[in-house]
């Protein structure tokens, strides 16, 4: 019995992802109407990256930016612990876990992670919003899989719940026309 069991875990697909060595971007929100509150207000929009190393990472001379350019991006400036999460918020406002961009979310963007080496360790390009407080991230912390989160989890793990659509379409009841 316990042979022919391992037989079938044998036939199953496996996804193997490699492990990260590194900080990652994990999760976004391009439109933040009143879901996330920070520091007295509701940020623009806001960028969580996750530790997924079993080490606290000093992030101080880490960077991030919506451009491909380390020159120009803005300095992190925090420690994350092992297995960690660090918000960002993105509000036009320079304190400091604040930074002056803003997500784009009425066209495709980027984001762009440096290390303390200035290289570049990981990036997002992400798609056009779908509505407002909806989260854009990872199906779990780290993974490769990336979604819309309808229930977003700043600062919190990732809980594996994505959807490709907020509504689904509209059905009519009567034919188009004049009644």
């Amino acid at each position: 019995m316990i042979l022919r069991q391992l037989k079938i875990l044998a036939a199953l697909p496996v996804l193997i992802i490699p492990p990260t060595q590194g900080p990652v971007i994990n999760e976004i929100m391009q439109s933040n109407i009143n879901f996330y509150y920070y520091n007295w207000q509701y940020p623009d929009s806001w960028v969580e990256i996750y530790n997924p190393t079993d080490k606290a990472i000093d992030m101080t001379s880490y960077s991030i930016n919506t451009v491909k350019d380390c020159s120009t991006a803005f300095p992190i400036r925090r420690k994350i612990a092992p297995h960690g999460f660090q918000v960002i918020q993105c509000d036009k406002n320079d304190a400091s876990i604040s930074f002056s961009f803003k997500l784009e979310s009425d066209t495709i963007g980027h984001l762009y992670l440096f290390n303390d080496q200035e290289q570049l360790i990981d990036s997002l390009t992400y798609p056009v919003m779908i509505g407002p407080n909806v989260a854009y991230g990872r199906f779990d912390d780290g993974a490769a899989y990336w979604g819309w989160e309808l229930k977003p989890t700043p600062g919190l793990p990732n809980n594996g719940f994505l959807s490709d659509v907020v509504l689904p379409s509209p059905v009519f009841r009567r034919k188009s026309g004049i009644l």
